[in-house]
């Protein structure tokens, strides 16, 4: 076999380590034109430059997501997003955002009194 196909089969795509293991290609990588993963290009230069992405292990896949959260330098829920992947939860069970609660409230829009006697919908 080639060089690149040996590459692409041994290298964890989608991670800083797989830059670091010889797949710089921006086109190149599987993860080219992924809605959710990033090549290794890309995932290496997100690692070296948002602080919260930094202190994540080489080999751990970064996510656009993951990215979306680094620009707000929102730590915790870059932790969120690594436990619930670790633990296959649906997305729709947990929250990635640092608010407690989030996505629990109901809904429902309470009856506001609007004055003599007569109740509005805000």
């Amino acid at each position: 076999m080639s060089r690149t196909l040996d590459m692409i089969e041994r290298v964890d795509h989608g991670t800083p380590a797989g830059y670091n293991d010889g797949c710089k290609s921006r086109g190149g990588c599987p993860n080219h034109n992924s809605r959710k993963l990033l090549t290794c290009y890309e995932a290496a230069r997100a690692h070296g430059r948002y602080y919260p992405l930094t202190k994540l292990e080489l080999t751990i896949e970064i996510t656009r997501a993951m990215v979306r959260l680094a620009r707000r330098s929102d730590s915790v829920g870059i932790r969120d997003l690594l436990e619930a992947q670790s633990q296959d939860v649906p997305r729709g069970e947990y929250s990635v955002t640092a608010w407690p609660g989030l996505g629990a409230e109901s809904f429902a829009r309470p009856i506001v009194a609007a004055g003599a006697g007569s109740e509005v919908q805000p």
